[in-house]
């Protein structure tokens, strides 16, 4: 299974050189409705929800990935404009459990009671605003202990994914040198391909005059 992690050029870069993934907080995030799928209008169930998340942030983080790497909406909030890059990142086998695809709801849920079970917790931290749904959003979920480094934290590809392929964003201008530099030995593993718009639709496509690059 391979998912798609959109990334500006110099973050990417470094991620395909130092073989790893950024994980995000999950108080960091870009959607202030983030974990709040529950109608909250009660205090106790708003409180009892705030300590569960709380929680959670102390123990994990999150990687968020895309279905698909088509998407020039994608392109333009993730990947700087088109000037980035989205890595395929394929899920080894015995990992793909760990991935949470988000759902994707019309309005808040109503929980029945104002207890918050550990289940409804990881089922509100895999819910998002239907309007969201273009990113066809999945998350892996990391234990911060097994991934800090100098304060801040990182995933090894080694450790649950391989890196397979990399999409150029069209407006994107990074040189052969470069990628043959942050590719290092995994140069005759991965593909590169140029991406431009598509001239029948409004998904992004491989460019086929530069595509595959020649590394």
């Amino acid at each position: 299974m391979i998912l798609y992690h959109f990334v500006n050029l110099e973050y990417g870069l470094e991620n395909i050189s130092k073989r790893r993934l950024k994980v995000s907080r999950i108080k960091k995030l870009n959607d202030p409705f983030e974990f709040q799928a529950f109608d909250l209008s009660n205090k106790e169930l708003r409180n009892n929800v705030k300590r569960g998340i709380e929680a959670i942030d102390k123990e994990f983080g999150l990687i968020c990935f895309s279905r698909s790497w088509r998407s020039p909406l994608q392109w333009a909030h993730y990947a700087d404009r088109h000037t980035g890059i989205c890595l395929g990142l394929e899920i080894l086998p015995q990992h793909v459990s760990l991935i949470r695809e988000v759902n994707y709801v019309p309005k808040r849920i109503r929980l029945t009671s104002h207890q918050v079970t550990e289940e409804d917790i990881w089922t509100i931290m895999a819910t998002k605003f239907e309007k969201w749904d273009y990113e066809e959003e999945s998350r892996i979920f990391v234990p911060l202990e097994e991934s800090e480094v100098s304060g801040l934290f990182f995933t090894p590809f080694k450790s649950n994914m391989r890196l397979k392929e990399i999409y150029i964003g069209a407006s994107c201008e990074v040189s052969k040198d470069d990628l043959r530099k942050a590719l290092g030995d995994l140069k005759e593993e991965v593909k590169v391909l140029k991406t431009r718009a598509g001239f029948t639709n409004f998904n992004m496509v491989v460019d086929n005059r530069y595509s595959p690059f020649k590394l």
